[in-house]
């Protein structure tokens, strides 16, 4: 009895990690470049399209559908270690993660010093591009998604609330 229990446990253990998303999803969408807020709200059809992308995760359990999601935005000096550490565990409770990618995508590794090749503006269309992207991802509930920022990452989600 004990052995089955064990054995079963241990199938358990292999499914989470062999269904395990740890390199994680790219997920592709269409933004622009915004310089400020007058330009989305102005001018938004006249800008150029730009090709953006973000890393969906999900926690390692084989439920993988319908999940709440936490949309995470880096600072000026791009994503570090710690912050995806605060992904990871937010995995581990059960969300899936989306890490966006406004900087790789546009090829700038840190905006210390000069905020003008990523703007807050940018970060924010992005972010709500994605959302339109994932919404009908069957694997998330996008009536249940929190965004998450770190220092220039924080301002674009709290102006995202606007």
């Amino acid at each position: 009895m004990f052995n089955k229990f064990i054995y079963k446990l241990s199938l358990l253990f292999l499914a989470g990690h062999i269904f395990s998303n740890d390199q994680g999803e790219r997920i592709e969408f269409m933004s622009s470049n915004p310089f400020s807020f007058y330009h989305i709200i102005t001018n938004l059809e006249n800008e150029t399209n730009k090709e953006v992308y973000g890393t969906l995760r999900f926690p390692d359990s084989l439920k993988q559908d319908n999940l709440p999601m936490i949309l995470g935005i880096n600072g000026s000096k791009n994503w570090a270690s710690h912050h995806l550490e605060y992904l990871e565990m937010f995995r581990g409770m059960g969300y899936a993660t989306f890490e966006l990618h406004s900087f790789n995508s546009r090829n700038v590794e840190s905006t210390v010093g000069s905020q003008t090749q990523v703007t807050t503006a940018m970060m924010i269309l992005d972010s709500y591009r994605a959302l339109e992207k994932l919404r009908y991802d069957p694997r998330i509930n996008i009536d249940n998604v929190a965004m998450i920022g770190w220092s220039l990452g924080g301002g674009a989600v709290l102006f995202s609330a606007w």
